[in-house]
């Protein structure tokens, strides 16, 4: 059920990028690796190893709900990280701001600079509503059904 929101909510990005414009003006790679990069430093940073284990446990439970068995705090984890990759974004979007604020001495790359700026949300955002709380509840849940199938 999960995926069939998470298919819907890329289907429903991606029309409304592709029907506003070229796609590939949505592709940012320094973002992409700001926006990750830096939050799987901080979740490491907070969390240890637990951090990646925790992943791991994520798409076992995304893959297979019914077998995956969910250390206790794995949905901690996973839910921390939301605030963690809202961060890297805000990090990232100042990176571009500064960048854009030295360019002003050329009016013609403004817009395409303040474009750039505005990605890393866009993906800080996509990346926590449609997979990280998605699958931290997910995680819940089977923690639940361990419990129920214990008692």
């Amino acid at each position: 059920m999960r995926l069939i929101g998470l298919f819907a909510s890329i289907l429903l990005i991606g029309a409304a990028i592709a029907l506003g414009g070229d796609p590939a003006k949505f592709v940012n790679i320094p973002s992409i690796i700001c926006v990750l990069g830096l939050s799987w430093a901080f979740g490491f940073t907070a969390w240890g190893i637990e951090f990646f284990r925790s992943y791991f446990t994520l798409a076992a439970v995304l893959f297979a709900p019914n077998v995956a068995i969910v250390p206790s705090q794995h949905p901690k984890v996973i839910a921390s990280h939301i605030a963690q990759i809202y961060g890297a974004g805000a990090i990232a979007m100042m990176i571009g701001l500064i960048q854009l604020l030295l360019t002003l001495n050329d009016p013609t790359t403004i817009i395409s600079a303040l474009s750039v700026v505005l990605i890393a949300p866009l993906y800080s955002v996509f990346i926590a509503e449609a997979l990280l709380r998605p699958g931290a509840r997910a995680m819940e849940q089977s923690i639940e059904r361990q419990s129920d199938r214990e008692n």
